[in-house]
């Protein structure tokens, strides 16, 4: 039985907020692999060194045993390397970890090349002053293999926001007022619109930007966590839908702020009062923070490390947008140490980027079951005779509790969709208590 069945296939499912399921690292009973000859031992070890080692060439006679074909192909690859060897080597593992060291460095200079590649046009954008349209079309670009222009979809944000310079118009309200920008963007969310056209003399409606219940895990598709998905469909989901609020309120030069909750995201803004308003993007009503703090079973520890419900600064919003670009990135290419070099990258900003942290802790299982595979799966027992295997458990166990100590607590899609629903009765109670235009 391979090492965490349940839980490595648990880690392909992502959540509402493109949060990645958490790895709960407890050991299994082990079960080594029986390999009743020879002959099954080589097959497994050239199936293993074939998936493994890029230095391929051994020539070895027939009925060579595993421990052979094992010091072949590190003699073959050092050799490839350059490095001198003078005869059988004294210390098969002084070679084995000289072989690593040299691997290590290659794919450390994969690495960075990959990362400058995805980020070329990322390293323009500072993590203190950004474009929001900017960040997060990029964060859908690494994606797609070819992608529309960036003036297509700024354009198409840009559209959106003209119409909200015309609710503002039409309504006498003042578009240099914060509140106000704020109360008409949050109108393309919570009604239809009739909007006047000059030009044409009449009258034309602007249907409300709408919740797409279909596949909102994006399991099937995961553009449906796209901005670009909603300008083309004019429905989204809670990820993309604040991203393409605070897009237009950028367009207006309008003040809000991206807050989170366990795999979901809403908006936060400051009224005329210097009252935090809580706008939900998803049905285009102001909610209560004790409805937040009820509903999605947010802990106190996470509210008090601000894990969730704070408003993102410049720099945890950019952190978040990489973490974007990150998720896209796993979703198309897997786990890697490019994505691990992401987490490390977004955890460099924003320490407690609850995103990556959790795709820290999924690299980690998948490092720790990728040795624990090439030893030959040993008993629990002799873990301590395994270093690599006994430091790859202790960081997969570290990585955890990185996770455990923000206060995370996932919320199961059935508890999800009865949220969704229970937003009609907050709308009711928020109406009588607030007025959006203050």
């Amino acid at each position: 039985m391979p090492l965490f069945c349940a839980l490595l296939t648990a880690l392909f499912t992502i959540h509402i907020y493109a949060q990645p399921a958490v790895p709960r690292p407890e050991f299994r009973n082990f079960q080594p692999i029986n390999l009743p000859s020879s002959q099954t031992k080589q097959n497994s070890y050239n199936n293993y060194q074939q998936q493994n080692n890029p230095f391929q060439g051994n020539n070895l006679p027939m009925g060579a045993t595993a421990a052979d074909i094992i010091q072949q192909t590190n003699q073959n690859a050092l050799r490839a390397m350059g490095v001198t060897i003078p005869g059988q080597p004294p210390n098969r593992q002084q070679q084995i970890d000289e072989l690593h060291q040299l691997l290590n460095k290659e794919k450390k200079d994969e690495v960075i090349r990959r990362f400058q590649y995805y980020l070329n046009l990322f390293q323009q954008l500072n993590p203190d002053s950004f474009s929001m349209s900017k960040a997060v079309y990029l964060s859908e670009a690494v994606y797609y293999d070819k992608c529309p222009p960036y003036e297509q979809f700024e354009k198409a944000i840009k559209q959106k926001a003209d119409i909200v310079k015309k609710i503002v118009k039409q309504e006498g309200l003042n578009i240099k007022n914060n509140t106000a920008v704020n109360y008409a963007i949050q109108k393309l969310f919570s009604q239809d619109n009739i909007i006047y056209d000059a030009k044409a003399g009449k009258d034309y409606l602007v249907r409300k930007i709408s919740y797409d219940f279909d596949d909102f895990y994006g399991e099937k598709d995961w553009t449906k966590m796209f901005v670009s998905k909603i300008l083309q469909t004019n429905s989204g989901q809670c990820h993309s839908l604040p991203l393409l609020y605070l897009c237009i309120a950028e367009q207006l030069h309008a003040k809000a702020y991206l807050s989170l909750a366990p795999n979901h995201s809403f908006i936060q803004y400051f009224d005329s009062k210097g009252m935090l308003r809580s706008f939900e993007t998803t049905n285009g009503h102001l909610v209560s923070i004790s409805w937040l703090m009820q509903s999605d079973a947010i802990s106190s520890v996470a509210y008090k490390n601000k894990t969730y419900l704070d408003t993102l600064s410049q720099r945890k919003l950019f952190a978040e947008c990489l973490a974007d670009l990150q998720m896209a990135y796993i979703m198309k290419n897997g786990y890697d140490n490019f994505s691990q070099f992401l987490s490390q990258k977004i955890l460099a900003i924003d320490s407690i980027n609850i995103n990556a942290l959790m795709c820290e802790a999924n690299d980690a299982v998948y490092r720790f079951d990728d040795i624990l595979t090439a030893i030959g799966n040993p008993p629990k027992e002799e873990l301590n005779r395994y270093p690599q295997l006994l430091e790859a458990y202790n960081n997969m166990v570290a990585a955890q509790q990185k996770v455990n100590q923000t206060g995370y607590q996932d919320m199961p899609k059935e508890q999800y969709i009865r949220w969704l629903k229970s937003i009609d009765r907050e709308k009711q109670k928020m109406k009588q208590s607030t007025n959006p235009k203050q």
